[in-house]
């Protein structure tokens, strides 16, 4: 007949079962944080880098006349018209659409909206031989006012800075200088940063 485990036996193994699983804890720990850690610096290291690039794809149509900047209080972000080629006279053409890259701080987002369409309405008229500026109270309109072509470049965005030469001054004075910084909390004591910046010389 099989004898069965004493009392004292199973208080020992359960005693020995806690003391393994408590090692196997405080050693594997430290790498699911690592891990942790490193999974989020690589998802935002991948969004500020989506981000930029594609800022840099349409801001290499762009010059100085067409970008209008926000570095006043209020949403911070940029507007700007796209050239469309070249006339046969040799003028430059540009667009009749702007595109606008604007944070959103209480949604930690960054987002990309043209216009038209509306709303917001903003009372801009488009030229193919004269590229529109947009106002900071222009840039607020469009972050508060959604319309279908709104689209996230970047979550987890706790700062964005555009600036150039000449900010504060009514003259756009390049180079144009774009900082972006993703800020993510991995842990209740932890959090995870990426920065990129850049700055375009833009054409004339």
């Amino acid at each position: 007949m099989r004898r069965g485990l004493t009392l004292v036996e199973v208080l020992v193994f359960s005693a020995l079962s806690l003391l393994l699983i408590g090692l196997i804890v405080r050693l594997l720990l430290p790498s699911l944080r690592a891990s942790s850690r490193a999974s989020a610096q690589v998802e935002l290291q991948q969004m500020a880098t989506h981000a930029i690039l594609s800022l840099s794809r349409d801001l290499a149509r762009c010059n100085g006349s067409s970008i209008s900047v926000s570095d006043s209080t209020g949403p911070s972000g940029l507007a700007y018209v796209r050239s469309a080629g070249v006339s046969s006279s040799g003028r430059r053409v540009w667009e009749e659409v702007a595109t606008f890259v604007v944070r959103l701080p209480e949604e930690r987002r960054l987002i990309r909206q043209t216009y038209p369409p509306a709303p917001p309405e903003l009372g801009v008229t488009f030229l193919p031989s004269l590229a529109p500026s947009f106002s900071p109270s222009n840039l607020a309109q469009v972050a508060s006012q959604p319309n279908s072509t709104r689209r996230n470049l970047a979550s987890e965005v706790e700062e964005f800075e555009v600036s150039h030469l000449g900010s504060g001054n009514d003259q756009f004075t390049p180079p144009l200088r774009i900082r972006l910084r993703l800020q993510k909390q991995v842990a209740s004591n932890q959090v995870e940063s990426f920065e990129m910046v850049r700055e375009y010389a833009l054409r004339n």
